[in-house]
């Protein structure tokens, strides 16, 4: 083994004074302003539940292209919206789905999310990728999934994980992880029977309002055109991940989806040159159970189900300041759209 290199005291200091500064200006600078109003959304700034529903609602007025439905309504009765992207103006197309915000922890996946919300809408007869993908297909974006964690790392708590369901018992624990409630191998690897864990899984599978809102929109869709894609943003590691995550099992047409995963990453790279690893989720990430992306797969036979784990690898993790929002937001979506190209 290779000695490690030594760092003095002062420079301890110095590492730990850096980043430290670092989360603070993540923590404090990106606070919701006055001027994050109604037309305008700023894409370098993290922004509150409110200023993102806002927005969003704010759209079918500026656009023809969007129209805004719930998905669900959780336990503090907070709407879990979902933004249809259509050029036909029907359900006639197949449908890619994109979610973001599944943990509340996970603030880099709304603001994505919302970016590429503005590229769609922005970019059809302007730009040439964009112009084909809704030629071919309506996009539903769901950019908060887990609209109560996401406001509660707002108010309360920055590192909250899970939705604000409480447990009912003499513990006082809330929330369940909703990548854990779904009902695909539910209870299984890395899921918790234990109400504190942040991987509790649930009383059973489907039992949150944001699980469920994520099953019924998506089994309406399929029912209806037909999903093509399902597309979960999460942070953070730098990884496109294919199923399976909850066996140590390929889906049947892994070598398709690696060759699609394969010209989004490229793609992703294009731009500033960021590195991802593609390949299968339990392989790359380790077996996890209740996920929304197996549960496409295998239940809905989506035929291209995608969980991405965007920047960074760790230096900041969940903590990525907002300096890095749109190299981010930019790189992942020119992965996403390459690799939704690929598919036609």
């Amino acid at each position: 083994m290779a000695n490690r290199p030594s760092l003095s005291a002062s420079g301890c200091a110095v590492v730990i004074t850096l980043l430290a500064s670092s989360f603070t200006t993540v923590l404090t600078r990106d606070a919701p302003t006055s001027t994050d109003t109604v037309p305008g959304f700023n894409h370098s700034a993290y922004h509150d539940l409110q200023t993102i529903y806002s927005y969003m609602n704010s759209l079918p007025s500026e656009s023809d292209l969007a129209s805004v439905y719930s998905a669900a309504t959780t336990y503090e009765g907070n709407d879990i919206l979902v933004l249809r992207v259509s050029a036909v103006g029907d359900d006639s197309l197949p449908v890619v789905w994109i979610d973001c915000g599944m943990h509340g922890i996970e603030w880099i996946g709304p603001a994505t999310c919302m970016w590429i919300i503005e590229n769609l809408l922005n970019g059809y007869g302007a730009d040439e990728q964009v112009t084909t993908l809704l030629n071919e297909f309506n996009f539903h974006i769901m950019p908060v999934v887990n609209p109560d964690g996401y406001d509660y790392t707002w108010t309360k708590d920055r590192l909250w994980i899970k939705n604000r369901v409480p447990d009912g018992d003499s513990l006082n624990c809330h929330g369940v992880n909703i990548n854990r409630n779904f009902n695909i191998s539910f209870g299984g690897y890395d899921s918790a029977n234990r109400h504190c864990d942040d991987t509790y899984h649930g009383i059973e599978a489907f039992s949150e309002a944001e699980s469920q809102g994520v099953r019924d929109a998506l089994s309406n869709l399929h029912a209806m055109s037909g999903i093509k894609a399902y597309i979960s943003i999460m942070a953070w590691g730098q990884k496109w991940m294919v199923p399976y995550g909850h066996i140590y099992e390929f889906p049947e047409n892994m070598d398709e989806q690696l060759r699609v995963a394969e010209v989004g990453v490229k793609a992703i790279a294009e731009l500033y040159g960021t590195q991802y690893e593609f390949g299968n989720a339990a392989i790359m990430h380790g077996g996890t159970s209740g996920t929304s992306s197996d549960w496409a797969y295998e239940v809905l036979g989506v035929p291209y189900s995608f969980s991405l784990l965007i920047r960074d690898q760790g230096l900041f993790g969940f903590f990525l300041p907002s300096q890095f929002i749109l190299p981010t937001a930019e790189e992942t979506w020119h992965g996403i759209a390459a690799a939704l190209l690929a598919t036609i």
